[in-house]
């Protein structure tokens, strides 16, 4: 029960977008038309990003959105969803304004990228926090080939581990979302359970509440 409560996001997501391939139907609904510029404002940016074209290509990213996220998530579960909104914005505008021929993005393939990068400078960090030079050096050789996967992708013009001719590969996605995901690392590193959540969780009960003022100051029963 822990874990699934330590993982709800990702839960929830990965449900959502496996609801979706099963329903085509309704996928207009979430659909995004990156040269409709209404759409680039609406809810269909973030929504986008649970349609996929193919099996093949939502089982490789589904399959890394799931493991990587839950990771993510039990570890620092605000800076996990700053990440997810930021990148879930960012990526479709980054792919509007360098591929203009585009008509549509779909995949979690972008979002992935940005979880393993930050992943891996929160595990960098973290290590140099704690003086383990191994896991320095570990965890930069994964983000180091991270780097080498996405300059591959960019170079050959196709993804590296999902092979489907059902859509166009677009590896700057990929960077968009290693770019965020560091960023937020970096920019959050230090942050592990703000205390404005922690204040915010604090009102959901009395006996949580009156741990946070004076208890001369509450009415007693």
């Amino acid at each position: 029960m822990n874990i699934l409560r330590r993982t709800s996001w990702t839960i929830l997501i990965a449900s959502f977008t496996l609801v979706l391939h099963f329903t085509p139907s309704v996928a207009p609904i979430f659909h995004l038309e990156l040269k409709e510029p209404s759409h680039l404002l609406s809810y269909r940016i973030l929504s986008c990003h649970a349609l996929h074209w193919s099996w093949n290509h939502l089982a490789w990213d589904l399959l890394m959105f799931t493991v990587l996220g839950a990771i993510c998530e039990g570890i620092d579960r605000f800076k996990y969803i700053t990440y997810l909104v930021l990148s879930a914005i960012l990526i479709p505008n980054v792919v509007v304004a360098c591929h203009a021929d585009l008509s549509t993005y779909r995949g979690l393939s972008g979002l992935d990228s940005g979880l393993f990068a930050m992943l891996a400078v929160d595990r960098i960090l973290e290590s140099k926090r704690r003086r383990d030079q191994g896991g320095v050096i570990i965890f930069s050789a994964c983000l180091t080939c991270l780097a080498i996967k996405m300059v591959s992708e960019t170079y050959y013009g196709g993804n590296l581990f999902v092979s489907d001719s059902s859509f166009v590969p677009v590896p700057v996605s990929h960077f968009t979302g290693a770019v965020v995901g560091a960023m937020v690392c970096l920019l959050f590193h230090e942050q592990r359970e703000p205390k404005v959540c922690e204040r915010l969780g604090s009102l959901i009960t009395r006996d949580r509440f009156t741990s946070i003022l004076p208890t001369s100051n509450w009415p007693r029963d």
